[in-house]
């Protein structure tokens, strides 16, 4: 049971790393297009940005957790 959780686990850290990627790509398009860094859209895409490296964070601690566990 714990491998299957340990596969949910890699799963969702590679999911939400590739969110993570895409959405830094739109705020380095959005940087480029309006060098207004105060604008409200950029700040919020940041906020979710961090948001989502935080869930990463997590979810690498869980895994290690995990598998430190099963050794």
């Amino acid at each position: 049971m714990k491998r299957g959780q340990l596969f949910i686990l890699e799963y969702l850290i590679d999911f939400y790393e590739k969110k993570g990627v895409k959405l830094r790509g739109k705020i380095q398009d959005e940087l480029k297009n309006n060098c207004d860094v105060m604008n409200t859209n950029i700040i919020n895409m940041y906020k979710k940005y961090f948001k989502i490296q935080n869930t990463i964070l997590k979810l690498k601690n869980k895994y290690m957790d995990l598998a430190i566990s099963l050794v």
